[in-house]
């Protein structure tokens, strides 16, 4: 699934709407935003770049943090392509590693009784939210065959999270 850094397509509707959902006048009185679903659909990237753009737009002048596992995957998953784009949106970027500004929960696709899936995504009309679920063919980047090459690697469970997107659990014995 080799892409080349510099190789920009247009984006998904999915995808521009994880960017743009706050300015529809449909889903401004909503609290969150889920996009939850398979890996490699865009999700991180439109969603942290709409975010910053809402924030700009919302809260200019206040400062919110970015959250990740650990800074080192948050700054390769994120934050350089995040300051990319943004720079060629003409946003000026002062990258200093010790502070962040904004911030962004990320839910990976994992077991169905996960709290998150609980309490936001099964619980989105209690919480005022807005849900849109990825999968893999989301991603316009992705050709077919990227798409069929990824989705041979995985089976059962893992299939239907990392291809489908699906929160499943991988159930089975674990033998020493």
């Amino acid at each position: 699934m080799a892409v080349e850094a510099d190789t920009i397509k247009p984006p998904s509707w999915k995808q521009l709407f994880a960017e743009t959902w706050w300015l529809h006048p449909k889903y401004k009185h909503k609290t969150a935003f889920i996009a939850d679903g398979s890996i490699r659909t865009g999700k991180t990237m439109w969603m942290s770049l709409g975010f910053v753009q809402w924030e700009m737009n919302q809260f200019n002048g206040f400062d919110f943090i970015m959250a990740g596992k650990t800074i080192m995957s948050l700054r390769r998953n994120v934050i350089k392509g995040l300051i990319k784009r943004l720079r060629g949106l003409g946003y000026v970027i002062t990258d200093k590693k010790s502070e962040n500004m904004l911030i962004i929960t990320l839910g990976d696709v994992t077991n169905p009784f996960h709290y998150f899936k609980i309490e936001w995504i099964d619980g989105r009309t209690k919480k005022n939210a807005i849900r849109l679920h990825f999968n893999m063919q989301d991603n316009p980047i992705l050709t077919k065959k990227d798409i069929e090459d990824a989705s041979n690697m995985y089976t059962g469970a893992f299939y239907e999270r990392y291809i489908l997107g699906n929160w499943v659990s991988a159930d089975g014995l674990i033998l020493p």
